[in-house]
């Protein structure tokens, strides 16, 4: 028979975490106007970009090369990345965070709108928890995800540091850079 969806998922979420702990990934940490930041990667691509002090022993050239892009991003020389992403998600969860790295520098669109251009309208709530769990910020910009009453909404690194970045990137809370 197998197990539901939901087991299913639990059990390769702790997989995943075990292999972590015992398989570390090269990290990198630099600072920011947000505070540290702590990249992550498998050798090939971008896993995680995460707000505090996570590290390993290991380090890889490969993140030295997006953390110059991240210092140009905040030194407001740069609007787009280059770097290769392999975010670690459900389905849903990679459908949404592809769907977020779709919208430009500058431009901001409601929970609402995501969950339609992921083809799920009603599933606003699941889009805004994908938003939560997205483990690259900045790279797939959840910051740019607003409330529909134009309010900045959630951020799983603090209110206050998505306001920050919206500012860089000129669009202020209540008063967004609308995407079409």
């Amino acid at each position: 028979i197998g197990w539901p969806p939901s087991v299913r998922e639990r059990l390769r979420m702790e997989r995943r975490d075990m292999e972590r702990i015992l398989h570390p990934m090269p990290s990198l940490l630099i600072p920011s106007p947000l505070g540290p930041l702590t990249i992550t990667s498998n050798d090939m691509a971008i896993t995680g970009i995460s707000f505090g002090k996570e590290t390993s022993d290991k380090e890889d050239v490969f993140m030295k090369g997006y953390a110059k892009e991240l210092r140009e991003y905040f030194a407001g020389k740069r609007t787009t990345f280059t770097v290769l992403v392999t975010p670690d998600g459900t389905d849903f969860q990679k459908k949404i965070w592809k769907e977020i790295s779709k919208i430009p520098f500058g431009k901001t669109i409601t929970y609402q709108k995501l969950a339609t251009r992921a083809g799920k309208p009603k599933a606003i709530r699941a889009a805004a928890s994908a938003c939560g769990k997205n483990p690259i910020v900045i790279l797939i910009p959840c910051h740019r995800i607003i409330a529909s009453d134009g309010g900045v909404g959630g951020y799983s690194g603090g209110r206050r540091r998505k306001k920050k970045l919206l500012a860089l990137e000129g669009s202020r809370p209540g008063r967004p850079r609308w995407s079409k």
